[in-house]
């Protein structure tokens, strides 16, 4: 099977590699493009706050949806780690939170490379904790909060899971995990296979890598790298997305298959006509929604 075409019309303009620039002017390339991103959809009401991270006070912007049942999704946003705020995702979390009925709850985590690993892990986990902490106040039942995120964001929820399994123990119904990182490589075959000319390409990601984590002696750190982790027992639920021209494609893979041998229930799925990045090209293809929608009808098979 083929890309989508207009997923391969975007793939005509070339963008120049992060380590050719500075880290502001990659920022300022990869602004968010509206057109791409597509028009956000009505939604009950979207706050925005702040809430006490360990190193800074984090902005937090929650989606309240007309149709919440009582479920809460905490979305940690990709980028590499380097890139990307809520704003960017602003389409894809009012679809998913209308899509769920969850209260979607995204913090915009310090970044790479002024603020690298644990600083943005601690910030993901300072979420999700105020979010269990505050559950209550939102009416929502404790039993039924998910996390997720892509690509970097991926990395981000599938590290929280860990130390929730390892330090406080909250219900935790799922973890949605799109084209996640969760090696401290690209040294798989689809990112051999799919190193360049897809979008996101292998050298990018280990730049992305060594801004996160800089030192390499930390990078076996389960909480940097999740599928680093010695024990994959007694995690929530997974439904992992991965595609099939993307060198993380095989790490997804691998992730699920760790799960599945520490025991955890895991919905896997390789869709094989897109790239790393679909989930925000509402505004060039319907492969958004089909995503969006994809996710929230196994989302449902946890938290009803």
């Amino acid at each position: 099977m083929n890309l989508r075409p207009e997923l391969a019309q975007l793939l005509t303009v070339a963008t120049p590699p992060p380590s050719s620039m500075s880290v502001s002017e990659f920022r300022q390339l990869t602004m968010p493009d509206s057109n791409i991103l597509g028009e956000p959809e009505p939604i009950e009401n979207v706050t925005d706050t702040f809430i006490a991270g360990t190193s800074a006070y984090l902005p937090l912007r929650i989606y309240r949806p007309e149709s919440f049942n009582g479920s809460a999704l905490v979305y940690f946003h990709g980028g590499g780690w380097v890139i990307g705020t809520p704003d960017a995702y602003e389409q894809t979390l009012r679809s998913l939170a209308n899509k769920t009925g969850s209260i979607v709850f995204a913090v915009s985590y310090q970044k790479a490379p002024e603020h690298p690993f644990p600083t943005p892990f601690n910030d993901c986990w300072s979420t999700f904790e105020w979010v269990v902490h505050h559950a209550e106040s939102f009416q929502i039942n404790a039993s039924r909060i998910g996390i997720g995120g892509d690509s970097a964001g991926g990395n981000l929820a599938a590290a929280v899971a860990l130390k929730n399994r390892d330090d406080l123990s909250a219900p935790l119904a799922y973890q949605l995990l799109i084209y996640p990182c969760t090696l401290d490589h690209v040294e798989t075959l689809s990112g051999r296979e799919r190193s360049q000319g897809w979008g996101l390409t292998s050298e990018a990601m280990n730049w992305f890598i060594e801004q996160y984590v800089p030192q390499s002696n930390q990078r076996k750190n389960p909480y940097a790298f999740p599928a680093n982790a010695s024990d994959f027992s007694n995690l929530p639920p997974a439904i992992i997305m991965t595609a099939e021209f993307d060198p993380l494609k095989d790490d997804g893979k691998m992730y699920a298959d760790k799960l599945i041998s520490g025991g955890t229930k895991v919905i896997y799925k390789n869709f094989e006509d897109l790239n790393h990045g679909s989930l925000m090209r509402a505004g060039v293809s319907q492969c958004s929604e089909e995503l969006q929608q994809y996710f929230a009808d196994q989302i449902a098979h946890f938290i009803s």
